[in-house]
């Protein structure tokens, strides 16, 4: 690796790759378009000879021999030069031999890394969480105890330009596609580019790997030499779906290592903001699922609901997404949808009360107000499950679902 290699984007990931790189004795050069003001984690994370640039529009990317682009930019950026990127997933099998646990799909990926986890830690493995969900994938290399297994959760970007496990890695895969829909379409084009980069996860694994797939999903059965294991994840059953998937996977995984899997049953913890009760002081049942960002997530979250009236709220940036397949059943009374998206959200919901406003704290207040009109609100049940990404309004999902938790409370007070 003794290439000019650049770095494009200074988040979490860019900054973690330019990390990894000068410990093995490489300068990187990093270009984004914010400066470096912005960015007060550049001069605690990176040595001051790395060069900096924000000049994306001039920039010459044909001086470079290998380009990593972080997550977030959208590699149409460099044009014809596609070719010269190096993915932080080929950085991360060329550095390890531990076996790695790769989790891929449309929804369900954290849920099911955090399941994974919990079932590890109490066989007592140390089984650190990085890439999409946890830290950057190559700081994990940080960590002081020793590591049992890798779980990484993979998204379609850090998926997109990854080349493949070659022979001379030495990593036992357990690579998984859990699910396949419509998302990030306003990046892929199509959806067609989508699955093409999900599925790159089959290059994950060799013949000595294992791939497990869902039945009922076939976009998720890949060409691939490992061992294939199936698994049903009924979207009409969604009652533990992704906590059986993650049981199959840890059951394989510990059997390969010869491992006794344990037979005590324990509760798990669930994700923060994946269909979290809100506590209120009143009769009223509040579901916070900010962590759903397409619409199938919604529709999943959705069929979980009790059989009695209902209020939802969607909104936020599409992504290409699109709503008019999105099922509302007769229990969901009412539909409220804010953000960047609102109009065209609202003309594709199949529900005759649609309600629209800009934002979600003056929603939240607009549901109190109709609310109060209502004998009792134990007969209701409220679930905020936007379907779409956070980025229009909010830092993330958690500060979206933060904030839903605070104007929740601050309404129940009134």
């Amino acid at each position: 690796m003794k290439e000019n290699f650049l770095i494009i984007g200074a988040g979490k990931s860019g900054l973690s790759v330019a990390k990894f790189l000068k410990k093995k004795g490489i300068t990187p050069k990093i270009i984004d378009t914010r400066s470096k003001k912005e960015l007060y984690s550049i001069e605690n994370l990176i040595n001051h000879d790395i060069e900096y640039e924000t000049d994306l529009i001039n920039f010459q990317f044909k001086d470079f021999n290998k380009i990593y682009i972080s997550p977030g930019i959208n590699p149409i950026l460099i044009g014809h030069y596609k070719n010269k990127i190096l993915s932080e997933l080929d950085l991360f099998l060329n550095e390890t031999s531990k076996p790695i646990i790769s989790i891929t799909g449309t929804n369900g990926k954290s849920t099911v890394i955090s399941y994974l986890y919990q079932i590890f830690k109490k066989h007592n493995l140390n089984t650190p969480i990085g890439g999409n969900f946890g830290m950057p994938m190559l700081d994990l290399f940080d960590q002081k105890d020793e590591t049992d297994f890798f779980l990484l959760e993979l998204s379609s970007f850090q998926l997109e330009f990854f080349s493949g496990k070659k022979a001379h890695h030495q990593s036992k895969v357990f690579a998984s596609f859990l699910n396949f829909s419509q998302d990030h379409l306003d990046r892929h084009g199509c959806i067609k580019n989508y699955l093409a980069a999900k599925s790159t996860i089959s290059k994950m694994t060799l013949k000595d790997d294992y791939y497990f797939y869902n039945l009922e999903n076939q976009e998720t059965n890949l060409l691939t030499q490992a061992k294939k294991v199936p698994f049903k994840q009924n979207k009409n059953d969604p009652t533990n779906v992704n906590e059986k998937v993650a049981k199959l996977i840890a059951e394989t995984v510990l059997r390969n290592f010869n491992i006794p899997m344990s037979k005590k049953n324990f509760q798990m913890e669930e994700l923060k903001f994946r269909n979290q009760i809100v506590k209120v002081n009143s009769k009223l049942t509040v579901i916070n699922d900010s962590k759903s960002t397409n619409p199938n997530s919604t529709e999943f979250s959705i069929k979980k609901l009790k059989k009695k009236n209902s209020i939802l709220i969607l909104g936020g940036k599409k992504k290409g997404c699109t709503f008019n397949k999105l099922f509302i059943p007769n229990i969901i009374k009412r539909v409220y949808v804010f953000g960047d998206d609102y109009e065209s959200i609202a003309k594709e919901i199949n529900c005759k009360n649609v309600f629209v406003n800009e934002n979600l704290k003056e929603v939240i207040a607009d549901i109190f107000n109709y609310l109060k009109t209502k004998d009792s609100l134990s007969n209701w049940q409220i679930l905020f499950s936007p379907g779409c990404a956070s980025f229009d309004q909010f830092k993330n999902y958690e500060d979206r679902g933060r904030l839903f938790d605070q104007y929740i409370i601050e309404n129940s007070c009134k």
